[in-house]
C-alpha cells in the first residue's frame, strides 16, 4: 500500500467513525429516550464539522504527496537528489505551507484553488484534475459548515438560502425553525432513494465518494 492508499484508508476510516457515532446517537434521541432532539442536533453539528475537516486535511495531505511524488511537479523536476527518503515529503510541505506560517495558514475548502494550485505546483497531470469531482456539491456543503462554524450574517443568509434551492428542495413546511443541526437530522432529502437517510449521513457519503475518486 503506497502513502496515497493509506492516506485514503485513514480518511474513510475515521468519516465512517464519525458515521457510526452519529447513527448511534441518532437512534437513541427523542421522547423518553437517551438524548433529546437539541442534544442531537448538536451533536450532529460537532461530527459534521469533523468530517469536514478530515475532507480538507485529505486534499492538503494529497497534494503534499503529488507534488514530492508526481515527477512532472516543480520539486521533482528542480530537485534530483534528496538527502533521505522523508525530505520530499517535507519540502513538499513547507511549500503548500503559507508564507507567515503558523501566523497565517492557506485554506484548503475551495476546489477551485485545489485545481489551480495543483496545477501550478504538479502540472496538469494530477490526481485533483483527473478526478472530475462535482465542485457544486462541495459548495453547498461548505456553506453547511460555515454556518454551523460562524455566527456571521452572511454564513446564516448563505445557509438559509440553501433550502429551497436542489438539491435540498425543503418545504416551506421543512423549513419552519430549521437550523443545521435539524437538517442533518432531516431524512430522505438528498438521497430520496433512501427515505431513511439523514442529511448527515448522505453528505458523509458524497465526501466519501470524492476522496476515491482522487485516490481509486
Amino acid at each position: 500500500m503506497n502513502l496515497k492508499e493509506k492516506l485514503r484508508d485513514e480518511t474513510l476510516d475515521s468519516i465512517k467513525h464519525s458515521c457510526e457515532a452519529f447513527t448511534k446517537v441518532f437512534d437513541n434521541s427523542g421522547k423518553d429516550k437517551v438524548f433529546n432532539f437539541p442534544e442531537t442536533h448538536k451533536i450532529a453539528n460537532g461530527l459534521y464539522l469533523s468530517i469536514w475537516t478530515k475532507w480538507e486535511e485529505f486534499c492538503r495531505q494529497l497534494l503534499i504527496l503529488e507534488l514530492a511524488e508526481n515527477p512532472d511537479s516543480v520539486l521533482r523536476k528542480r530537485v534530483k537528489e534528496f538527502r533521505s527518503k522523508k525530505s520530499a515529503i517535507l519540502l513538499a510541505k513547507r511549500v503548500t505551507e503559507h508564507l507567515d506560517h503558523p501566523n497565517n495558514f492557506n485554506t484548503w475548502h475551495d476546489f477551485e484553488t485545489l485545481l489551480k494550485r495543483a496545477r501550478k505546483l504538479v502540472g496538469d497531470n494530477n490526481a485533483f484534475k483527473r478526478s472530475q469531482i462535482n465542485k457544486s456539491e462541495l459548495k453547498y456543503i461548505f456553506k453547511i459548515r460555515n454556518a454551523i462554524a460562524h455566527a456571521s450574517d452572511k454564513a446564516k443568509s448563505d445557509f438559509l438560502s440553501l433550502l429551497a434551492r436542489p438539491p435540498l428542495n425543503l418545504t416551506p413546511q421543512q423549513k419552519q425553525g430549521i437550523s443545521t443541526g435539524r437538517l442533518l437530522c432531516t431524512r430522505g432529502v438528498l438521497n430520496p432513494k433512501k427515505k431513511n437517510e439523514t442529511v448527515l449521513i448522505s453528505i458523509a457519503n458524497i465526501i466519501k465518494k470524492n476522496v476515491k475518486l482522487l485516490v481509486p
